[in-house]
Formats: C-alpha cells, structure tokens, sequence
C-alpha cells in the first residue's frame, strides 16, 4: 500500500509523518523505516524506527531513489512501514509523468513485498494528477 502526503510546505507533513511512524513503531509486528534528507527529527523518532539521512547518499533523481528503496527492502525481509519525508517538490508536468510511473514501480514493490509506503510531496494538493488522488491522504 502506498499512501501521499501532499502540502505546501509548513502545512505540518513532517509532524504528520512522524506521528504515523511513531504509531506505527508502537504496534508493529516487523521493521520500520524513516527516511529524510536531514536529522532533525531523529530525536522525535521512536528509537526502534531505523532513521536514514538520504543525503548521505547522493541521490538525486527518481529512479535511482527507486533502487534504494528496492535495496533497502530486498536487505530486509522484515520491513513492514517506509516513510519518506521531503520525498520531493513537484515542479512541471514532466516531473509529474516521472512520478506517476515511479509510483506505479514502487505500488509493485509495496505489493510484493508487503511493505507499506508513505511519502510525503511539497506541492498544492489541488493540482495533482487524478492518479494521485487514490494514494492521497489528509493529515
């Protein structure tokens, strides 16, 4: 299952994000995951979530991240819950397209190995492509 966090920035995603981590630390039966690009929140983070600073890593484009988190689910069968905060801001419609079939790969990924992913988007929620609208949920 994939879920989007869609908000201009300073709306409370992150607040949000961790929130659900947190809860969803305290009554898992497997491993969860938070991913930012900075850390800031580890202190806020249950100390059982495993917190990765992507910006350690250089990634910069889509389908890269894509194979990271591929990584990071075929490293360890027992993740149940990756959450992504600052997953991306949404630019142009070209963006738009790449993220659309980014998001059919991860829905694959999530399926699969039943992992359920959360990302969270800067952008306007009412602008997004209709085929957003199934993963979106409010906060």
């Amino acid at each position: 299952m994939i879920k989007l966090l869609i908000g201009q920035k300073g709306t409370g995603k992150s607040k949000a994000m961790i929130e659900m981590a947190n809860n969803s630390a305290q009554k898992r039966n497997g491993d969860v995951i938070f991913i930012d690009g900075d850390s800031r929140y580890t202190m806020t983070l249950d100390r059982s979530i495993r917190f990765i600073d992507i910006s350690e890593f250089g990634i910069k484009d889509i389908n890269v991240f894509y194979g990271f988190l591929s990584g990071i689910v075929a490293q360890n069968y027992d993740i149940d819950f990756i959450y992504v905060d600052g997953f991306l801001e949404m630019k142009d419609e070209e963006q738009m397209q790449d993220i659309e079939a980014f998001l059919l790969n991860i829905e694959k990924l999530s399926k699969k190995f039943h992992v359920k992913i959360t990302l969270s988007i800067s952008g306007d929620p009412m602008n997004v492509p209709v085929s957003f609208e199934k993963y979106m949920i409010d906060f």
